[in-house]
């Protein structure tokens, strides 16, 4: 399971990355779209979350609903 927190209007940028091979470029392109992205690992016992802007804190009020 994977999910991602983004601005809503930011959608469409990153359905067209899944129909992009895999690279560096990629990876770089989805980290500029969205905000905090999380992947569940298969056998359910961790949590891999991915961002390029935030910091502890930006992230502890971005679970919390606490986003200025």
């Amino acid at each position: 399971m994977e999910g991602y927190v983004m601005n809503k209007g930011e959608f469409g940028r990153l359905a067209n990355c899944y129909f992009r091979s895999d690279s560096v470029e990629t990876i770089r392109r989805v980290l500029s779209i969205i905000r905090l992205g999380f992947r569940l690992w298969p056998d359910f016992n961790g949590l891999d979350l991915f961002s390029e802007r935030l910091d502890c804190e930006s992230l502890r009020s971005l679970l919390r609903g606490q986003v200025t």
